[in-house]
């Protein structure tokens, strides 16, 4: 029933945000497997004993991506979210000023009615659409907003939507909402804002300890780095490119090969007891590798998975201190080559962060290469525009905030070269240039092709 419940609503979510990495069924059914083989290597016997928990989980997966198909309207007139209803979800470090969340959300601050200077956000008021620019489903600014609080809004339509599509199943209204709810809860947890240390409640006799299944699901929407996330298209990418360039590198460096199938499949990621595996084939380009390396990995899987910070719940240190599960160690296969990632994390991680912070400007080496290579011109004016420019400085939590993320990086650079089919072994000797990282370059060159 969950199933068919998001092949009808995830259709939307290409429609609507056109600008973001794919949120449609292939992630879900990537989340799903991926999410499966992790719960039943990881987990309590109980988890392998009992069909409930597969269906539990199954629905969970598919619905955590539920808020990427959502448009202004249905946000503003059907939802009308508040702020305060996350009141118990989140950390309390990330709503308070100064916090993670803040800064992510503050140049959002004309999307809430209640927003002042500073404030906590739990008292930001009722989310609502601004008039002002346009605002519609295919602004750019909108779709970064709803890919920043789609977890939420997972959640808030799970407890509608997906009850109402549950009744006839439970016979019951009231055991429906209660199963929506939790699967919800699970969706809502896939937000790195949100709390991992949840009490475990029971339903119809079955315990859901929200800290496991919280971090199952954030695990393994990280690990799906899949090639079908991103549109092959090269005219839809160019497009889709000069609405919003930021969206480059959540497209370019998706290049684990996809599943093929629930039960069979050659390549992608593999997980058992003893390691977990992302297989991204044979014939890598140093292009690819590069940056699959620095964003998937560096970024996205070790900040998601691995990384410790005060203000967030990390699953890997989840699993072992509240329920002693150790998680297996992250390889990396490309052909007939394989590596052990774990000592390269942090490397990657410092790597990503180093060449987040190099911004680009009209006369940099970075734009020439991509010149040379014959690169879209348009899409290389792109690259040195700034963020900043004509927007509003409302406070100096926005002001530090943008200052902070505006401009691009030497990575988009690479991901517009990976998009457009650009020659980028030049964009390549300028990063490890740059990064000057033994470890970076040694994994690159074990490797490529």
């Amino acid at each position: 029933m969950c199933k068919d419940y998001m092949e009808k609503r995830s259709g939307y979510a290409r429609a609507n945000l056109p600008y973001c990495a794919l949120h449609d069924v292939p992630h879900l059914e990537n989340v799903r497997r991926i999410g499966r083989d992790l719960y039943l290597t990881l987990g309590p016997a109980e988890l392998r004993k009992y069909s409930f928990y597969e269906v539990f989980w199954d629905c969970s997966a598919y619905v955590h991506d539920l808020g990427m198909a959502i448009g202004p309207r249905e946000l503003d007139e059907k939802l009308q979210l508040h702020t305060s209803a996350l009141r118990d979800y989140l950390k309390a470090r990330a709503i308070s000023a100064g916090g993670h969340l803040i800064c992510k959300m503050c140049k959002y601050s004309n999307f809430f009615t209640e927003y002042q200077e500073h404030k906590n956000f739990l008292e930001w008021g009722r989310v609502k659409t601004p008039n002002e620019g346009g605002i519609n489903m295919r602004n750019a600014l909108f779709a970064q907003f709803i890919r920043e609080i789609h977890p939420w809004i997972s959640y808030e339509l799970a407890k509608r939507e997906l009850a109402d599509s549950l009744r006839d199943v439970f016979g019951n209204k009231g055991k429906a909402e209660e199963f929506a709810r939790y699967v919800g809860l699970v969706a809502l947890l896939h937000w790195r804002h949100a709390r991992l240390d949840l009490p475990p409640t029971e339903f119809e006799g079955y315990v859901l300890d929200f800290r496991f299944w919280g971090a199952v699901i954030r695990i393994a929407d990280a690990l799906d780095a899949t090639e079908d996330r991103a549109a092959p298209e090269l005219g839809y990418i160019i497009d889709v490119l000069k609405g919003d360039i930021s969206q480059a590198t959540h497209r370019a460096f998706k290049i684990v090969k996809k599943v093929r199938g629930v039960r069979y499949w050659d390549i992608g990621v593999k997980i058992d007891d003893k390691r977990i595996v992302l297989d991204v084939g044979y014939g890598r380009r140093e292009a690819e590798l590069l940056g699959f390396l620095l964003f998937e990995v560096g970024k996205n899987v070790y900040e998601d998975i691995y990384k410790k910070e005060e203000d967030y719940d990390v699953p890997k240190e989840v699993l072992w201190k509240e329920l002693g599960i150790q998680l297996p160690p992250l390889w990396i296969k490309a052909g007939d080559k394989e590596e052990n990632l774990e000592p390269y994390l942090p490397h990657l991680n410092t790597a990503y962060e180093k060449i987040k912070d190099i911004k680009l400007t009209k006369d940099s080496p970075y734009l020439e290469e991509l010149k040379k290579s014959g690169a879209p011109q348009e899409l290389v004016n792109l690259l040195v525009q700034d963020k900043n420019n004509g927007r509003s400085q409302q406070n100096k939590c926005r002001e530090k905030c943008e200052k902070k993320e505006g401009g691009c990086n030497p990575l988009d650079a690479l991901a517009v070269a990976v998009l457009t089919q650009t020659p980028a072994d030049g964009v390549v000797r300028l990063i490890l240039r740059d990064l000057n990282s033994r470890e970076v370059e040694k994994l690159l060159r074990t490797l490529a092709r």
